[in-house]
């Protein structure tokens, strides 16, 4: 017969998985669920989490030992507002605000609330038509990018759950939307076939999983960081092969050269526009979207800028805006009240190496091995750049609390 420290246990890994699945980093989740069961009375917590899993064991005062293990099959989405939400129970229950037996009403409780699907409609049509500009587009590519968008959402909400795994459905979503995409481009040349991908192709390149990835490996998460880098190269494989497959069927000049250049202005509007556009996909609460969007666009100025003062070097630029987005999302969430996750990622979005991952993709199926080390190599050293520079003002926060509370 289950008792009640068995029944805490397991609401503290519905409330890890529930964190886990929207958002949270793993340290965060770890983190959280040792300081919630010293809070219920646990005189010692281990907590590990991966990306799959999640083994907590919880030690009482009169000695009662208890492992319990859950195995996470739901895929690891993005839902700040529920975030926020699992944050603050949890700042509850540690302010002995919540008692023990109500914890899994209110884990459940949250678990049920959804994102109206008019927002998240919304976001997905200003992201792929934002960054389609953004990346060298015209405002006819944008356009287009963001109608193809609608189909992008329609299929991630209906092909999606029946999929056999993130990575078929790339394979197919992308085959899908280059047919069509080049059918469309074969009718009308003055579109640009290529930012017309990459526009709605943010949405679904994983360069966000494989900078949190190369970020998690820096910051002592090893197990977690390599597994979120597989899977970032194998959905980026499934985007590959659709895309060979779409040049295949509608064998159509590819043309990969006729970028426009966008101006600095051009560039800072359509960088704020695409993080609006993620910080409604992600559900960012209301409140906080205009900070969301005005880190985005301030990130690409100092991106901007350090490209400027280090002669272009794709490294050095990444680490100066990844360090000033971490300042800033860590700055917000004190003056906000709320997860630094929710600010960080809107504003590092402009940075993620969506363009460079696409064309190293293209130039691969086109077997330009040249071209696919030079784009790859700019790739790899814009996502280390981001992690290095998050993990360095991190690691310098941390020292810096730690040093405070020894002189204390």
């Amino acid at each position: 017969m289950r008792n009640k420290n068995s029944d805490l246990l397991s609401g503290l890994l519905n409330m890890a998985e529930g964190m886990l699945v929207t958002g949270s980093e793993v340290s965060r989740v770890e983190d959280t669920i040792a300081r919630m069961g010293r809070a219920y009375g646990a005189k010692h917590m281990n907590v590990f989490v991966i990306t799959s899993c999640i083994i907590v064991t919880m030690e009482m005062a009169d000695g009662e030992e208890m492992t319990q293990t859950r195995r996470i099959n739901r895929p690891i989405g993005t839902d700040f507002e529920k975030l926020e939400r699992f944050n603050e129970l949890s700042r509850c229950c540690c302010a002995g605000e919540i008692p023990a037996e109500q914890l899994e009403d209110k884990v459940r409780e949250i678990e049920h609330t959804r994102p109206r699907r008019l927002i998240t409609w919304s976001g997905s049509l200003l992201a792929a038509g934002g960054f389609a500009v953004f990346f060298g587009g015209s405002l006819i590519d944008g356009i287009v990018a963001a109608l193809f968008a609608i189909l992008i959402w329609w299929l991630q909400e209906k092909l999606l759950p029946i999929s056999m795994n993130q990575l078929s459905f790339n394979l197919i979503c992308s085959a899908i939307i280059g047919i069509l995409t080049g059918i469309c481009t074969g009718f009308l040349p003055v579109l640009h076939l290529d930012k017309i991908l990459i526009g709605y192709i943010m949405l679904l390149i994983p360069g966000i999983t494989l900078t949190n990835a190369v970020r998690n490996v820096l910051v002592g998460n090893t197990i977690s960081g390599l597994m979120r880098l597989v899977e970032a190269l194998l959905w980026a494989a499934g985007l590959a092969l659709g895309f060979m497959i779409a040049m295949f069927v509608i064998d159509i000049p590819y043309d990969l050269v006729n970028a426009i250049s966008p101006t600095i202005p051009v560039q800072l509007i359509t960088a704020g526009i695409g993080s609006l556009g993620f910080s409604l996909m992600f559900n960012v609460r209301k409140q906080l979207l205009p900070e969301a969007v005005l880190g985005g666009i301030l990130d690409w100025g100092v991106y901007l800028l350090a490209s400027e003062f280090f002669g272009g070097n794709v490294f050095l630029s990444s680490v100066a805006a990844a360090a000033f987005a971490t300042i800033y999302a860590e700055t917000m969430a004190r003056i906000k009240k709320a997860p630094a996750t929710v600010f960080y990622i809107p504003t590092v979005v402009p940075l993620i190496p969506g363009g460079s991952l696409f064309y190293t993709m293209s130039y691969a199926v086109l077997s330009e091995w040249n071209m696919v080390q030079s784009y790859g190599a700019s790739t790899l050293y814009c996502a280390l750049g981001i992690a290095a520079g998050m993990s360095m003002v991190l690691s310098i926060a941390h020292t810096a609390r730690r040093i405070e509370l020894f002189h204390k």
